[in-house]
């Protein structure tokens, strides 16, 4: 056996002292045999291996010192590949790298970071790995601190800002819980979110930042992304410069698309823009919104907060219509103290009174604490000298219609009428709708459905009560608005027609309406017998590009004639079939019934007459005449 072959043999058998002996003493006389030189490294390689897992400086140093001079052959891939690897753990910086984990790993974390600093300016190794291990590190820390409350606001900065300062990878899980705990414990510190808003970039969030996430109580939250544009941009707002509130616009446009019912962020946007001195921009931005959310307290509110400053009056008539949307008090509370405010500059005392009070009670009742001027207000003297009244109902409604006029002014509007409330069957949220009819453009009718909470003055209509409808026609005409108005008649938009009852089901108790050979509509009940004349109001609607029947409104007994091609008198001979009981005057079909119900028989020169309705014969597809009426008989 070979002197090679020995030494793979007793490294093989873990006689790595005697392996390394033979192979020293071989190399010292055969440097530059690719053979010994494979043999020896791979003994130095396991002697290297034993030694960092035992921590042995000297052998540590000794065993990467042999290795670093060997001049591996360029063939042997794997000898060369293992050796670089393992000569990378030897350095010092990668040693105290692993110890620094492993403390870190022990939950020792203080210490661990001692380390990871200690390394920061000199470590060798890959460096997206050493920041990773530094920001996790700093991340159980810091979360440990808040924890325990085992420290400052100032420290917890320090160490935000110390990750800031490192090079992890982006997006990750690391850099969302880090931001996390900036948004939970920092959302109101404006100067500190400022200074780190580039960490917040839109590229800088994983997919699931974006999205929002259900607690146990069933509560849904805005996901991380929607948290941090929204706290920057109070941030800006409140302490930012007009270039970064300017620079700021388009993220918060992006923001606006991709969450579209978080109400700060058109707040913020409709501040900034005033903030701006952009008036008529803030005004263009916030009238589609309104038109949009009109039913959504908060959009009133949003403009009232821009023109308090300018317009009061109008600033008063938004709160107004803040307050008449439907929504729970808790998130009223706010709008109703601002509201006050304004009230009592304006000299509405017992109004801002009464706001005051319904704030303060919806506070208590969400068991929010109050804040000193919240608690002073009712003993401050005006408060005592105002009346005091149950809510301010009346006076919405009486100052709403300027900020109405303000958003809605300058669309058309279109009479109409109510027709009724109904509630959809696959509406999980029951929410009770009103079906209502107007006219449209080009003497169209419109027929359509909107939830009665968004529009307030649906809410004791009356059938066939005229309303005037606000619709935008750029925008398929929404409906925008909806206003009670004053009529002679019920469905006064509608037209009459005169029809004809020609069928009457008494097993189903039905009656049928034609008013053409083509249309007609269904009553409940027998409230007429066949050929009696009728008058009715109809509604055709289409939703969803569904055709729905025809729906008669109203309807009334009339001595109208109906056209001749819907009614037409008939006289002749009777002629029975005896077998089947029906008959035929002429081409006038008698059926069964009507010859049972009249007592009608067949006699030589008996004649009858009465009154027929056009009847489509299935079978032929041509349409003839039936017999509804038999005023004339025996008639020679």
């Amino acid at each position: 056996m070979s002197d090679v072959q020995n030494i793979f043999k007793l490294r093989k058998e873990g006689r790595l002292d005697e392996a390394l002996a033979l192979a020293e003493a071989l190399y010292a006389r055969i440097p530059a045999d690719p053979w010994v030189i494979r043999a020896y490294g791979w003994v130095l390689y396991d002697r290297l291996k034993a030694a960092l897992a035992s921590e042995s400086e000297d052998e540590i140093f000794l065993c990467s010192g042999k290795l670093e001079n060997l001049d591996i052959p360029e063939e042997d891939e794997i000898l060369s590949r293992q050796v670089g690897y393992l000569l990378s753990q030897a350095s010092q910086s990668a040693r105290k790298f692993k110890r620094a984990c492993s403390i870190d790993y022990n939950g020792n974390h203080e210490e661990a970071l001692a380390l990871f600093r200690e390394m920061k300016k000199d470590f060798s190794g890959d460096l997206t790995t050493y920041h990773r291990a530094y920001g996790w590190c700093l991340y159980k820390y810091l979360k440990n601190l808040i924890t325990n409350q085992a420290a400052g606001r100032e420290v917890y900065k320090s160490l935000l800002d110390e990750y800031f300062t490192l090079q992890p990878e982006k997006p990750s899980v690391l850099h969302s819980s880090l931001l996390f705990l900036l948004l939970s414990h920092f959302k109101d510190d404006s100067d500190f979110l400022r200074k780190w808003e580039k960490q917040m970039e839109w590229s800088l969030f994983r997919e699931e930042d974006f999205d929002s996430y259900a607690a146990e109580s069933g509560k849904v939250f805005p996901g991380l992304a929607e948290r941090s544009v929204q706290a920057l941009a109070k941030a800006i707002l409140s302490g930012g410069g007009n270039d970064e509130m300017d620079g700021f616009q388009r993220t918060l446009d992006n923001a606006l698309n991709k969450f579209p019912s978080n109400i700060w962020l058109y707040y913020y946007k409709a501040k900034m823009l005033v903030r701006l001195g952009r008036e008529e921009e803030a005004r263009n931005f916030v009238i589609p919104v309104i038109r949009q959310k009109k039913g959504d307290y908060w959009s009133w509110a949003l403009l009232g907060d821009m023109v308090d400053q300018t317009d009061p009056e109008l600033a008063v008539s938004c709160f107004c219509n803040a307050l008449m949307c439907s929504s729970e008090e808790k998130f009223l509370m706010n709008t109703r103290w601002s509201f006050g405010r304004l009230l009592r500059q304006q000299g509405y005392d017992a109004e801002a009174r009464c706001e005051f009070e319904s704030s303060i009670k919806a506070r208590r009742d969400a068991g929010y604490d109050l804040s000193t001027s919240q608690m002073l207000i009712s003993e401050e003297a005006w408060f005592k000298a105002a009346p005091q009244k149950d809510n301010n109902k009346p006076f919405y409604k009486e100052h709403a219609g300027k900020a109405l006029e303000f958003v809605f002014g300058s669309l058309p509007r279109f009479k109409g009428c109510f027709v009724r409330t109904f509630i959809r069957p696959d509406d999980p949220r029951k929410s009770l709708r009103a079906r209502i009819l107007f006219s449209g453009t080009e003497g169209s009718l419109v027929a359509g459905s909107v939830r009665v909470q968004n529009y307030p003055s649906l809410k004791d209509a009356q059938p066939g009560q005229g309303i005037l409808v606000t619709a935008n026609p750029s925008d398929g005409m929404k409906i925008m608005e909806v206003a009670l108005r004053e009529t002679a008649e019920a469905y006064d938009i509608l037209p009459w027609q005169t029809g004809i009852a020609d069928h009457v089901n008494k097993a189903k108790n039905i009656t049928h309406i034609a008013w053409s050979r083509t249309e007609g509509g269904l009553l409940q009940g027998q409230p007429y017998k066949e050929g009696d004349f009728v008058r009715v109001k109809v509604m055709t609607k289409k939703e969803d590009n569904r055709n729905f029947p025809n729906e008669i409104l109203i309807h009334e007994h009339t001595e109208e004639l109906p056209s001749t091609d819907l009614a037409q008198p008939f006289k002749g001979k009777l002629k029975l079939n005896m077998k089947k009981g029906f008959g035929f005057v002429g081409s006038v079909f008698v059926s069964t019934g009507l010859v049972t119900s009249c007592g009608l028989k067949s006699k030589d020169g008996s004649t009858v007459g009465g009154l027929a309705v056009p009847s489509f014969n299935t079978k032929t597809g041509q349409w003839g005449w039936k017999a509804v009426d038999i005023s004339l008989q025996n008639v020679v």
